[in-house]
């Protein structure tokens, strides 16, 4: 990565935007006490459907690498033969992942901002994840050279004071593709964005 955007990133910290940081232990206690079970509920659908909608309309191969992904819950709404592959932090979110009968589905335990992969993908998707890490547009730009050539990014953050920084930061980082915003019976909204390549 290019000293421009290791500069670009350091300025968003700088810009009032705070990353939660749990531990991967933490990440395990919270999957295994259900805090996240709620992801597979119906109010979370909208989101996750414009998510899979974006990539079986753009992802060419229907290729996936789901960064962050919990217990899987994305890979349940792509189309049959896709090949799917879903990295997160906790084991034990991974565990229960594997358990889901996804054929062609791979899953990984692994700190995504550390996470490297000789595979090429058709999509990338970062799924209510990047508030979680330290360096968020770092690790985006880097998993990016896992894109084939007309690959896409789709990057989704419910909308809190927080992400208003990350996603200015994003958009400097990436061509914005298309974007939406969607909001559930709760009032809980999302953005979600549709990314082409990184700019140079």
């Amino acid at each position: 990565m290019s000293l421009f955007w290791r500069v670009a990133d350091k300025l968003l910290q700088l810009r009032s935007y705070r990353p939660t940081l749990y531990s991967a232990t933490e990440w395990d206690r919270q999957f295994q006490n259900g805090r996240w079970d709620y992801l597979e509920n119906v109010e979370e659908l909208a989101h996750h459907s414009v998510i899979a909608g974006y990539f079986n309309r753009f992802s060419a191969e229907k290729s996936l690498l789901d960064v962050g992904c919990g217990v899987g819950v994305l890979g349940g709404l792509l189309p049959a033969g896709s090949r799917y592959v879903g990295v997160d932090i906790s084991s034990a979110a991974i565990e229960r992942a594997r358990l889901l009968p996804q054929p062609g589905a791979n899953f990984y335990v692994s700190d995504a901002e550390t996470y490297v992969t000789q595979e090429k993908f058709g999509a990338i998707v970062f799924n209510e994840s990047l508030y979680y890490f330290r360096n968020p547009i770092e690790t985006m730009l880097r998993l990016a050279t896992a894109l084939q050539p007309s690959g896409v990014i789709i990057a989704s953050m419910y909308a809190t004071p927080n992400t208003k920084h990350l996603w200015h930061s994003i958009g400097v980082a990436f061509s914005t593709l298309d974007e939406v915003i969607v909001e559930n019976s709760r009032g809980t909204r999302w953005r979600i964005r549709l990314l082409g390549p990184a700019r140079p």
